[in-house]
């Protein structure tokens, strides 16, 4: 919200896919005067949306796993545009724990006001009940 102001803007429009997406609900929770319209791509608001056996493997997204990643979409990306790409590492540790931790923001989906388009995929990681 604060880089959407410092541009100038008073309100936009936010979509967030998967982490990103719950930073987009956070910002959207937090500062509803400055998101117009949501877009959410397979995220969720609580850790028991997703799928249990998905658990197990989040879990383990650690930098222990930075170099088997090397040749993924997300590691390609993360070195195109990262000022210090031999932290990719620090990226996954962080990743992990913030995946290993629980968290329910069921209170918060009723403080969205502004049109909320949700986008899920077949064999998304969430429960067809949570979405």
């Amino acid at each position: 919200a604060a880089i959407v102001k410092a541009l100038g803007y008073d309100q936009v429009d936010v979509m967030g896919y998967s982490l990103g997406g719950g930073v987009a609900f956070r910002m959207a929770v937090q500062n509803p005067e400055a998101v117009r319209r949501l877009v959410l791509v397979s995220t969720g608001y609580a850790t028991d949306g997703f799928y249990d056996e998905m658990r197990p493997q989040q879990a383990q997204v650690s930098a222990a796993a930075a170099e088997f990643m090397k040749e993924t979409p997300m590691y390609k990306s993360y070195v195109a545009v990262a000022p210090h790409p031999e932290e990719f590492p620090k990226l996954l540790d962080a990743l992990g724990g913030f995946m290993r931790q629980n968290r329910d923001y069921a209170a918060d989906v009723a403080k969205l006001k502004m049109p909320v388009m949700l986008v899920y995929g077949d064999s998304d990681m969430y429960k067809p009940e949570h979405e």
